[in-house]
């Protein structure tokens, strides 16, 4: 990942000729619009960091919102391929469509695709990609079944040593998204699939489909191992866990999460009466 020559100012970056709004209510007729803080920038490259020789050929990214995602990884990684995919009919970004159209040779989007519709996922990654994907982006719904679903139909679709990043997996933590206001009030927290993933990590005897997970706050990356799943891929098959009787077992943890979220809920359902 380079991302040597990026000029922050306060409401744009400057790269690679590029102008990018950080406004996430510019329309994107002459500027290309991300919605990613500098802070969230240097955790990649932290993290890009410690990959030292990761080559990232084949990326497919699911949410591109108003496309300036996409841009951003597609001049930081360089890859020979990358589609992007989203669940919105249309564009909705002048400069995003023109970025796009003038590197068609290597790039692709495809609107109106729902990330949990498994057949198309799959459809789409054999129509578009020559090989096994290196890396996927997930910044699209942030929602626990949805992202699950996703995970489920491409994690295995990925090489051995490939890359699967989730973002914004620790809203639920983040006070701006707590409350009945939140845009994510009454869902499940993405912080179930984080120790789901953690579980399938320490669980490498089940298969060691799933290597490596690494957490920041921004995002989490996992790894793909080098088993291959012997029919369809579900976390909870290459999970093993052990009795419950222990009282800080995840199960319970998990358990008692979903009661304080319907607990949240309730409470907020009765300040609003």
């Amino acid at each position: 990942m380079n991302l040597d020559g990026m000029v922050w100012e306060p409401k744009h970056l400057r790269w690679h000729g590029l102008t990018f709004a950080l406004d996430p209510e510019a329309d994107g007729a002459a500027e290309l619009v991300l919605w990613k803080t500098p802070g969230l920038v240097a955790q990649y490259q932290d993290f890009w960091e410690c990959q030292p020789g990761f080559a990232a050929e084949r990326v497919l990214e699911l949410g591109l919102w108003k496309g300036g995602s996409m841009a951003f990884w597609a001049e930081a990684l360089a890859p020979t391929r990358m589609v992007g995919v989203d669940r919105t009919p249309r564009s909705s970004s002048a400069a995003f469509d023109c970025y796009i159209a003038e590197r068609a040779d290597r790039l692709s989007v495809h609107w109106g695709v729902d990330q949990g519709d498994q057949a198309r996922l799959k459809t789409i990654v054999a129509a578009a990609f020559d090989g096994p994907l290196d890396l996927v982006i997930d910044d699209a719904s942030h929602l626990y079944g949805p992202t699950r679903t996703s995970l489920e139909t491409l994690f295995p679709l990925l090489r051995p040593g490939g890359r699967y990043l989730i973002e914004d997996w620790a809203w639920y933590h983040w006070p701006a998204y707590n409350g009945p206001n939140s845009p994510f009030a009454g869902e499940i927290p993405m912080t179930r699939l984080a120790c789901e993933l953690l579980e399938a990590v320490g669980s490498a005897g089940t298969g060691g489909l799933v290597r490596n997970l690494a957490v920041h706050e921004g995002f989490l990356a996992i790894e793909r191992g080098s088993a291959r799943p012997t029919g369809p891929f579900r976390l909870d098959d290459v999970i093993s866990r052990g009795s419950d009787r222990s009282p800080q077992s995840l199960r319970r943890l998990l358990g008692d999460l979903v009661w304080e979220i319907r607990t949240r809920v309730r409470v907020g359902s009765l300040r609003s009466r």
